[in-house]
Protein backbone atom coordinates (compact mmCIF):
# COMPACT_ATOMS: atom_id res chain seq x y z
CA UNK A 1 0.00 0.00 0.00
CA UNK A 2 1.25 3.53 -1.09
CA UNK A 3 1.94 6.30 1.80
CA UNK A 4 1.04 9.81 2.12
CA UNK A 5 2.09 12.22 5.05
CA UNK A 6 -0.64 15.16 5.30
CA UNK A 7 1.10 18.10 7.36
CA UNK A 8 -1.33 20.48 8.56
CA UNK A 9 -4.58 18.42 9.81
CA UNK A 10 -7.06 21.08 8.99
CA UNK A 11 -10.09 21.52 7.06
CA UNK A 12 -7.78 21.52 3.77
CA UNK A 13 -5.41 18.73 5.09
CA UNK A 14 -8.42 16.75 6.23
CA UNK A 15 -10.17 16.59 3.30
CA UNK A 16 -6.89 15.74 0.96
CA UNK A 17 -6.78 12.65 3.82
CA UNK A 18 -10.30 11.61 2.83
CA UNK A 19 -9.43 11.42 -1.18
CA UNK A 20 -5.97 9.76 -0.38
CA UNK A 21 -7.50 7.34 1.79
CA UNK A 22 -10.54 6.54 -0.43
CA UNK A 23 -7.93 6.02 -3.15
CA UNK A 24 -6.20 3.18 -1.37
CA UNK A 25 -3.42 5.03 -0.07
CA UNK A 26 -2.13 5.01 3.76
CA UNK A 27 -2.48 8.52 5.34
CA UNK A 28 0.05 9.56 7.79
CA UNK A 29 -1.64 12.97 9.84
CA UNK A 30 1.29 15.42 10.81
CA UNK A 31 0.31 18.03 13.39
CA UNK A 32 2.88 20.69 15.28
CA UNK A 33 3.10 17.88 17.32
CA UNK A 34 1.71 14.34 18.76
CA UNK A 35 -1.44 16.22 20.05
CA UNK A 36 -2.61 17.97 17.28
CA UNK A 37 -2.05 15.17 14.96
CA UNK A 38 -4.40 13.14 17.20
CA UNK A 39 -7.30 15.97 17.24
CA UNK A 40 -7.10 16.27 13.31
CA UNK A 41 -7.91 12.23 13.66
CA UNK A 42 -10.67 12.99 15.83
CA UNK A 43 -11.68 15.70 13.65
CA UNK A 44 -11.95 13.19 10.44
CA UNK A 45 -13.85 10.93 12.71
CA UNK A 46 -16.43 13.71 13.56
CA UNK A 47 -16.58 14.35 10.03
CA UNK A 48 -16.93 10.81 8.52
CA UNK A 49 -20.19 10.02 11.06
CA UNK A 50 -21.65 13.05 9.83
CA UNK A 51 -21.67 11.92 6.45
CA UNK A 52 -22.96 8.73 7.52
CA UNK A 53 -26.08 10.30 9.63
CA UNK A 54 -26.95 12.68 6.35
CA UNK A 55 -26.78 9.16 4.00
CA UNK A 56 -23.49 10.00 1.85
CA UNK A 57 -21.78 7.28 3.06
CA UNK A 58 -22.70 3.98 4.66
CA UNK A 59 -21.17 3.14 7.90
CA UNK A 60 -18.62 -0.04 6.95
CA UNK A 61 -17.24 2.95 4.46
CA UNK A 62 -16.38 5.15 6.95
CA UNK A 63 -14.47 3.03 9.35
CA UNK A 64 -12.52 1.58 5.92
CA UNK A 65 -11.99 5.27 5.20
CA UNK A 66 -10.68 5.74 8.83
CA UNK A 67 -8.73 2.58 9.25
CA UNK A 68 -6.42 3.96 6.48
CA UNK A 69 -5.79 7.45 8.54
CA UNK A 70 -3.17 7.26 11.21
CA UNK A 71 -1.87 10.15 13.83
CA UNK A 72 1.67 10.57 13.80
CA UNK A 73 3.47 11.10 17.12
CA UNK A 74 6.78 11.45 15.79
CA UNK A 75 8.21 12.20 12.25
CA UNK A 76 10.30 8.86 12.15
CA UNK A 77 7.17 7.09 11.77
CA UNK A 78 7.03 9.11 7.81
CA UNK A 79 10.18 6.73 6.50
CA UNK A 80 7.84 4.58 4.21
CA UNK A 81 6.14 7.81 2.97
CA UNK A 82 6.21 8.12 -1.45
CA UNK A 83 4.57 11.27 -0.87
CA UNK A 84 4.10 14.47 1.67
CA UNK A 85 1.51 17.58 1.26
CA UNK A 86 1.75 20.71 3.26
CA UNK A 87 -1.62 21.94 4.09
CA UNK A 88 -0.40 24.70 6.75
CA UNK A 89 -1.58 28.19 6.92
CA UNK A 90 -0.67 30.52 4.16
CA UNK A 91 2.67 31.93 6.01
CA UNK A 92 5.94 31.97 3.89
CA UNK A 93 8.16 31.05 7.02
CA UNK A 94 5.93 28.27 8.62
CA UNK A 95 5.52 26.36 4.95
CA UNK A 96 9.20 26.64 4.68
CA UNK A 97 10.11 25.63 8.01
CA UNK A 98 7.83 22.75 7.49
CA UNK A 99 9.20 22.04 3.97
CA UNK A 100 12.40 21.44 5.85
CA UNK A 101 11.29 19.60 8.81
CA UNK A 102 9.51 17.02 5.89
CA UNK A 103 13.01 17.22 3.95
CA UNK A 104 14.48 15.57 6.71
CA UNK A 105 12.25 13.33 8.18
CA UNK A 106 11.37 11.79 4.81
CA UNK A 107 13.36 8.99 2.61
CA UNK A 108 15.90 10.86 -0.52
CA UNK A 109 13.45 11.02 -3.51
CA UNK A 110 10.35 11.34 -1.57
CA UNK A 111 7.73 13.66 -2.96
CA UNK A 112 6.89 16.77 -1.47
CA UNK A 113 4.08 18.95 -2.45
CA UNK A 114 2.81 22.48 -0.87
CA UNK A 115 -1.36 23.00 -0.74
CA UNK A 116 -0.39 27.12 -1.28
CA UNK A 117 -2.26 29.38 -2.87
CA UNK A 118 0.29 31.67 -3.08
CA UNK A 119 2.04 31.33 -6.06
CA UNK A 120 -0.85 30.53 -9.26
CA UNK A 121 -1.40 27.67 -11.73
CA UNK A 122 -1.93 29.03 -15.06
CA UNK A 123 -3.69 26.36 -17.90
CA UNK A 124 -3.07 26.53 -21.38
CA UNK A 125 -5.14 24.10 -24.05
CA UNK A 126 -4.35 22.83 -27.82
CA UNK A 127 -6.84 23.47 -30.82
CA UNK A 128 -9.69 22.28 -30.89
CA UNK A 129 -10.11 22.52 -27.24
CA UNK A 130 -10.22 25.94 -25.02
CA UNK A 131 -10.13 27.23 -21.58
CA UNK A 132 -12.52 29.41 -19.55
CA UNK A 133 -11.15 29.46 -15.72
CA UNK A 134 -11.06 25.89 -15.40
CA UNK A 135 -13.24 24.90 -17.32
CA UNK A 136 -11.95 22.79 -20.71
CA UNK A 137 -14.13 23.63 -23.58
CA UNK A 138 -14.27 20.62 -26.25
CA UNK A 139 -14.67 22.36 -29.98
CA UNK A 140 -16.75 19.69 -32.22
CA UNK A 141 -14.14 18.25 -34.14
CA UNK A 142 -13.25 14.80 -35.82
CA UNK A 143 -13.17 11.61 -33.48
CA UNK A 144 -9.42 10.92 -32.31
CA UNK A 145 -8.60 14.70 -32.34
CA UNK A 146 -7.12 15.17 -28.65
CA UNK A 147 -5.98 18.35 -27.21
CA UNK A 148 -3.47 18.71 -24.47
CA UNK A 149 -3.63 20.86 -21.23
CA UNK A 150 -0.63 22.39 -19.90
CA UNK A 151 -0.78 23.76 -16.19
CA UNK A 152 2.43 25.86 -15.57
CA UNK A 153 3.93 27.74 -12.33
CA UNK A 154 6.35 30.16 -12.59
CA UNK A 155 7.49 30.31 -9.25
CA UNK A 156 9.01 33.77 -7.46
CA UNK A 157 11.79 35.05 -5.45
CA UNK A 158 11.31 32.12 -2.50
CA UNK A 159 9.75 29.01 -4.81
CA UNK A 160 11.59 28.26 -7.58
CA UNK A 161 9.62 27.24 -10.77
CA UNK A 162 7.49 23.80 -11.30
CA UNK A 163 8.05 21.67 -14.15
CA UNK A 164 5.06 21.68 -16.57
CA UNK A 165 2.46 19.30 -16.65
CA UNK A 166 0.34 17.79 -18.93
CA UNK A 167 -2.86 16.49 -19.81
CA UNK A 168 -4.27 14.54 -23.31
CA UNK A 169 -7.82 14.71 -23.51
CA UNK A 170 -9.03 12.41 -26.79
CA UNK A 171 -12.39 13.27 -28.72
CA UNK A 172 -14.43 9.88 -28.74
CA UNK A 173 -17.25 11.43 -30.54
CA UNK A 174 -18.42 14.44 -32.79
CA UNK A 175 -20.90 16.20 -30.02
CA UNK A 176 -23.53 19.00 -31.52
CA UNK A 177 -21.90 22.06 -30.12
CA UNK A 178 -19.08 22.83 -27.38
CA UNK A 179 -19.13 20.89 -23.60
CA UNK A 180 -17.59 21.67 -20.88
CA UNK A 181 -15.59 19.82 -17.98
CA UNK A 182 -13.71 20.64 -15.02
CA UNK A 183 -9.88 20.17 -16.04
CA UNK A 184 -8.14 21.62 -13.19
CA UNK A 185 -8.87 18.29 -11.12
CA UNK A 186 -8.41 15.92 -13.69
CA UNK A 187 -4.69 17.62 -13.76
CA UNK A 188 -3.99 17.34 -10.48
CA UNK A 189 -5.87 13.68 -10.23
CA UNK A 190 -3.17 12.73 -12.70
CA UNK A 191 0.07 14.30 -10.44
CA UNK A 192 -0.93 11.77 -7.56
CA UNK A 193 -3.41 9.56 -8.92
CA UNK A 194 -6.08 10.48 -6.80
CA UNK A 195 -10.08 9.89 -8.70
CA UNK A 196 -11.65 12.94 -10.13
CA UNK A 197 -14.01 14.91 -7.70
Amino acid sequence: MKEIAVVGPGLMGLGIAQVAAAAGWQVWLVGRDAAAAAAGHARLASHLERQVARGRLDRTGAYALLAQVGAVADDTELAGCELAIECVPEDRALKLGVLSRLQDALPAGTLIATNTSGLPVTLTASSPCRLAGNFLYVIPGAPGTSCVVTATQPGDAVYAAAPPVQYTFTILANLFGMYGVAVLPAVLARLIEFPTL
